[in-house]
């Protein structure tokens, strides 16, 4: 009877071996057909490069960017303001020029001896010449209440500056081409009789500066090898230019901006100059971006100066800038890409020595060792809890198939030997062999 009640335990274990196989084949079946593990294109190693690699490609490029925007804005904004300074600088020299002009044409026209009639016209006219030697000037005339000249006997009525000085006022005109093919401005000044602050008017007094008088003051302003500076008149009128035949034409880029747009940009800050502003601003000429800052003449009828130079001009050293910031955001690159190597072995070597070894145990393999890792981080944490996993596994299975081995041998006096490995739900394994051995 014992025999037989053996011969049926051993049954019963067998049929519970049994009943338990198509469920575990069935699952290691779906498992081939699906491939035991599956081979991905990249590894967390490989992530983590490209991953760091881009971002500080990125992060460097915005700053590259962000760097050169800020070089280029305050390099324009520096201009910007420097030029108005030396337009204003500028505008206040040449308004001391005419200061000048004015005081000495009106000196001459206190002079008791142009107006009481002591001189004759020859000496009163040698009088004035005296005043265009000492300072430089082009020419000085004489001219009666009825407009003539009294030295060539020429009519002036008609002249806005004979009228104004007629009126009492110290007058600068603009610019005018005169009979010899040249352009001059006229100061004049009213001729008191005999000299007295506030007597009538007698005729008018004249000086006629250097042609050139305006047109050097716009030579001498330099600041860069392309910079140019000119004057407009109360219109719109190139009055003098730092290039003279640009001022012999007269040019009216107001008025040219009314056929052709190319201009408007321009034309929009002359606009700006005629009405008396100071300021500054950008652009486009003869395919060239230049900068141009502008400031009233005061004193004057009317004019204003205005400097201006191609952008580019300044931009070397911000341009040294650039390149400055290119070298070492390569530089930044490469260091970045071996540190995302490093960073990447550092952490993707150990990940990848676990996921190999839980490959391996994917595939039944309970024997081959764990990898040591010590990087005392969580990849040393996931090292630890697979060789603990694979031990208790090979444990549990070790001891289940000793006790499985000994009741398919009839031995049902056993018990495991593993206790403590059959932890989780490992322990309702331990708990249906007991049952088996009961039974």
């Amino acid at each position: 009877m014992k025999d037989v009640g053996k011969d049926r335990n051993v049954k019963k274990v067998e049929k519970a071996l049994k009943g338990k196989k198509p469920k575990t084949n069935e699952k290691v079946k779906g498992q081939a057909k699906a491939g035991a593990v599956p081979k991905y294109k990249t590894s967390i190693r490989g992530r983590l490069q490209h991953d760091i690699t881009v971002m500080m490609g990125i992060a460097v490029a915005v700053l590259v960017v962000v760097t050169t925007c800020v070089n280029v804005w305050g390099t324009v904004y520096t201009l910007e303001n420097d030029l108005k300074t030396m337009s204003t600088i500028t505008a206040d020299r040449v308004s001391q020029e005419l200061e000048v002009t004015k005081a000495v044409v009106q000196e001459l026209g206190m002079l008791p001896q142009l107006s009481n009639g002591t001189l004759d016209i020859k000496n009163a006219q040698a009088l004035v010449d005296i005043r265009v030697e000492t300072y430089g000037m082009k020419s000085g005339m004489i001219i009666n209440e009825s407009g003539i000249c009294m030295l060539t006997q020429e009519d002036y009525t008609n002249e806005e500056y004979f009228q104004r000085a007629m009126q009492g006022e110290v007058y600068v005109s603009d610019p005018m081409m005169m009979e010899d093919g040249t352009i001059n401005v006229v100061v004049s000044a009213p001729l008191r009789k005999n000299g007295n602050a506030g007597a009538t008017v007698v005729g008018v007094v004249c000086l006629i500066p250097n042609q050139d008088f305006l047109n050097n003051i716009m030579a001498d302003i330099k600041i860069s090898d392309n910079a140019g500076c000119f004057m407009l008149n109360s219109t719109g009128v190139t009055i003098a230019h730092s290039d003279a035949a640009v001022a012999l034409a007269q040019e009216n880029t107001i008025e040219q901006s009314k056929t052709d747009s190319s201009l408007k940009p321009l034309a929009a800050l002359e606009s700006k100059m005629i009405n008396g502003e100071v300021g500054a601003g950008i652009y486009r000429y003869d395919g060239v971006t230049k900068i141009m800052a502008y400031a009233p003449v005061e004193g004057s009828n009317g004019w204003s100066v205005a400097v201006n130079a191609p952008i580019t001009d300044f931009l070397l050293s911000t341009l040294v800038g650039i390149i400055i910031s290119v070298i070492i955001a390569v530089v930044a690159i490469v260091l970045g890409i071996q540190l995302a190597k490093m960073i990447g072995k550092l952490i993707g070597t150990p990940v990848q020595l676990c996921t190999d070894r839980l490959v391996l145990l994917s595939k039944g393999d309970l024997h081959s060792p764990m990898p040591e890792i010590n990087t005392a981080d969580e990849t040393q944490i996931l090292a630890e809890a697979t060789a603990t996993m694979a031990g208790n596994m090979k444990m549990v299975i070790e001891d289940a198939d000793n006790l499985l081995s000994e009741m398919a041998d009839g031995n049902f006096a056993i018990d495991t030997q593993r206790e403590e490995a059959y932890v989780g739900d490992f322990h309702g394994l331990i708990e249906s062999l007991r049952k088996l051995n009961v039974k």
